[in-house]
């Protein structure tokens, strides 16, 4: 009789070679904490006809597998779980670190050796042509990509209006601990609404400024507290809050740094704290229907060779991103430009944080959470000079994305003080919200 393999319907991929072998149907001995293969155990053993239980599921064996990244019996289950969601880039690589384990261990593996072979030749042809298709689309008018960004005319400008002076004066007020982690979760709320992410009820927002994240905060339960967004789900939403905060954190400790230097590594660590549970999640696949959405996160679109599209109504169709092959040039580019305006002594942090936003977000170096990171690298030029980080209200979203439609449309010769100043007076209303 063959084998009980414990895995997920949901995420079994039929069309690899099955793969019987102990050390990939047999929860291995010794391996697991206690508390490891409790976890373990229930992401196998969960109804298969739930999505909530199935991303829960999907996000244990991806933190099990950081943990234990080269447990056979882990690798074969994240990879057919990413190959089933679409991320077969990811999943070959998964499948092929696979093989290489089981060739040390001298397990027979010939098979799934020749299909992922095959596999990732169909994958590389597939993404080739992708390509040359993204790169052939029409695309909205000045809104198609435009090699080089970061090497852009940048602002020239000192920002000298009322609301820079307020801001600047009113910032030394928030000198308590219990005054700054309430505006540093207003910056975390407002930075996720902007993106459609979710929206709470508006009773509950002023809770979660003051309360913070913690998922015993004690809300009501009302049926229509977690009322809108992308996200599904209530507890997905309030992890998402914990994960921008602890990136936020990264923010903080960086611009405290007399030294600080951005490279692409740091930019991938702290997109990879910020996304931690956007990595598998629910989302709204149409009305009122749900998909899971898988998201590889802390890697750029050149290692899983992925292109970004956008239809937005405002500018009349298409907006194109970099495409995936040239992305790591691209973030390499921005980082020697930003560290470079950073270290000049007299540049202007909000027109420092309007080009840093215009370009990032025109790169689009992730699959998702760009908007996010874009506003959290835009606050490190206000943190060094003794100002609050960027915060954005939900409530100036059209204006926001306005104002980078427009320095795409007008670009080289971008004009950035319009979203300066629109930054300097949304962070200063923020800032008197919770004053």
């Amino acid at each position: 009789m063959a084998p009980r393999i414990l895995n997920i319907p949901r995420f079994r991929n039929d069309i690899r070679p099955r793969l019987l072998h102990p050390s990939l149907t047999k929860i291995p001995v010794g391996v697991f904490t206690p508390e490891e293969e409790r976890l373990l155990k229930e992401a196998l053993s969960i109804d298969d006809n739930d999505d909530f239980a199935a991303v829960k599921s999907a996000k244990i064996l991806e933190s099990l597998l950081e943990i234990h990244p080269s447990e056979p019996y882990l690798m074969i289950r994240v990879a057919d779980m990413r190959f089933v969601l679409n991320s077969k880039r990811t999943a070959s690589e998964l499948y092929m670190n696979l093989i290489d384990e089981l060739d040390d261990a001298e397990v027979e593996c010939d098979e799934l050796d020749t299909w992922t072979s095959k596999h990732s030749r169909f994958v590389h042809m597939d993404k080739t042509r992708e390509l040359a298709l993204y790169n052939g689309m029409k695309y909205a008018p000045k809104m198609a990509w435009n090699p080089n960004v970061s090497s852009e005319i940048k602002p020239a400008f000192k920002l000298e209006i009322d609301s820079y002076r307020e801001l600047r004066d009113l910032w030394p007020s928030f000198n308590t601990s219990e005054r700054l982690d309430q505006f540093y979760n207003l910056h975390c709320i407002e930075t996720n609404a902007i993106e459609g992410t979710f929206m709470f009820h508006r009773l509950d927002v002023p809770r979660l400024v003051v309360a913070g994240f913690d998922e015993q905060i004690g809300l009501p339960k009302a049926e229509e507290r977690y009322q809108a967004g992308l996200v599904c789900s209530e507890e997905d939403a309030i992890g998402i809050l914990q994960d921008t905060r602890k990136a936020l954190d990264l923010i903080l400790e960086f611009s405290s740094s007399k030294t600080s230097h951005l490279t692409p590594d740091l930019i991938c660590q702290i997109h990879k704290s910020l996304m931690q549970t956007c990595r598998v999640s629910c989302v709204l696949g149409g009305p009122r229907e749900s998909r899971i959405q898988y998201v590889n996160i802390g890697m750029t679109r050149d290692n899983t060779n992925t292109n970004v599209i956008v239809n937005s109504s405002a500018v009349g169709g298409r907006i194109q991103f970099c495409p995936f092959n040239e992305v790591g040039a691209e973030v390499m580019a921005f980082c020697n430009e930003y560290n470079e305006l950073l270290n000049k002594e007299d540049y202007d942090p909000f027109g420092l944080a309007a080009w840093s936003n215009h370009a990032f977000v025109d790169i689009h170096p992730f699959e998702d959470g760009n908007g996010r990171m874009s506003r959290l690298l835009s606050s490190i030029p206000l943190l060094k000079k003794g100002l609050p980080p960027l915060c954005i209200s939900e409530s100036r979203k059209r204006q926001y994305f306005e104002h980078l439609n427009n320095l795409r449309a007008e670009r080289p010769k971008s004009d950035y003080l319009p979203l300066a100043t629109m930054m300097c007076e949304s962070t200063l209303e923020c800032l008197q919200e919770i004053r």
